[in-house]
């Protein structure tokens, strides 16, 4: 996946962080990477598919409401049947899961939610959309799981 500042859409350029962390996940699970092509039909797609809440997975500045719907739009575009699907979060070090996940400690993907001087930052382990952005403090981690 190529960093957020990367893309030619303006849009995930300065907001797609959350969005970018999501299709990462996507292509490792594939072990390949998503085009120009594809990252934009994603982005279309994300704001067009309801997520859990009946509201657009994501909004035209890639504010995430069901950041799965974007992962599991990802993974359609590499051909891959395999989901991932959120099980649980991290904050202040207390860890909560979702009570329907057993068991209550495996998972394959961590997003890291960061506090900066302008908001949030999203990155994952290898992985950060951009770099350039000054981490302040950890706000949370969301825990992911393959099915």
């Amino acid at each position: 996946m190529k960093k957020q500042t990367e893309y030619d859409n303006p849009k995930i350029r300065r907001y797609g962080c959350y969005f970018c962390v999501m299709c990462r996940f996507a292509e490792i699970v594939a072990g390949k990477e998503l085009g120009d092509e594809a990252v934009e039909k994603i982005y279309r797609k994300a704001q067009e598919t309801k997520g859990c809440n009946r509201k657009p997975a994501m909004d035209e500045n890639c504010l995430l409401d069901d950041p799965q719907v974007i992962v599991n739009l990802a993974l359609d575009e590499l051909g891959q049947s395999r989901r991932i699907f959120q099980v649980g979060v991290e904050t202040d070090g207390k860890r909560t899961f979702w009570a329907w996940y057993r068991p209550k400690t495996a998972v394959d993907f961590v997003a890291e939610e960061w506090k900066t001087e302008n908001g949030s930052h999203f990155i994952t382990e290898g992985y950060n959309p951009d770099p350039t952005i000054r981490l302040l403090r950890l706000k949370k981690k969301v825990f992911y799981k393959i099915f």
